[in-house]
């Protein structure tokens, strides 16, 4: 056998009984043989699926373009307004910066779940693949305008940002801040960064996604069947 396949033996019927009816082998087979009522044949042909439209309905929701267009817009905007002043913002100002960078973050960060979910769902549909793949290159564009925020953070003096944090508005941050300032040891050059930033869509990413697409077209036999690890 191929060394990525793993034999299981065979089950008897009352074994396959104590199976969910989602991954008993052979459906039509438990069915024609009386293993699995008829009445439950619904239940074991469909495999359950996630029901995602709490986030957008499909990939051609027209809200997903309205949302990337909204979060790039402001990155624009807080890119062009407050990039290299941080530092020199009071406590109220930074508070409205954070508030707009939260929003924009929380945007990006829905499109990229339901990306992430309806890829994970079917692995083997190359439409999902392109829209997962598409999504995470323009996450990556609109949060590399973002990078700013992080940089120079780690940036200011700890007695300016004590007294910034003074405002009950950004003083709602601190968690937020001190674990982004956590890693100022470990923080690079502002272009090394934003390089690193820009190409983990080719680079970590790459590999978490070319992980995750070999071990789904991995699989295992039981019983007559070939079931996937996934």
């Amino acid at each position: 056998p191929a060394p990525d396949v793993l034999h299981i033996p065979a089950m008897s019927p009352a074994e396959e009984t104590r199976l969910p009816l989602s991954v008993i082998p052979d459906p039509s087979r438990a069915i024609a043989d009386g293993t699995v009522a008829r009445s439950d044949e619904a239940s074991v042909i469909q495999a359950p699926r996630w029901d995602l439209s709490d986030l957008y309905t499909s990939r051609d929701d027209p809200d997903i373009a309205r949302d990337f267009d909204d979060a790039a817009a402001r990155a624009d905007h807080l890119e062009r307004t407050c990039k290299g002043r941080l530092a020199e913002l009071d406590g109220a100002a930074f508070a409205a910066l954070l508030q707009d960078y939260e929003y924009i973050q929380e945007k990006l960060g829905r499109i990229y779940s339901y990306a992430g979910l309806a890829h994970a769902a079917d692995r083997d549909d190359a439409e999902r693949g392109r829209f997962m793949q598409s999504t995470q290159e323009r996450v990556n564009a609109i949060s590399t305008k973002l990078l700013f925020v992080t940089l120079e953070l780690n940036r200011i003096d700890d007695a300016v940002l004590e007294e910034q944090l003074s405002v009950p508005d950004f003083a709602r941050y601190r968690p937020w801040v001190e674990q982004v300032r956590a890693f100022r040891p470990h923080q690079l050059d502002d272009e090394i960064e934003r390089v690193l930033h820009e190409k983990s869509v080719v680079g970590r990413n790459a590999w978490i996604r070319l992980f995750d697409e070999s071990v789904d077209r991995k699989s295992t036999r039981l019983n007559s069947s070939h079931v996937s690890q996934s």
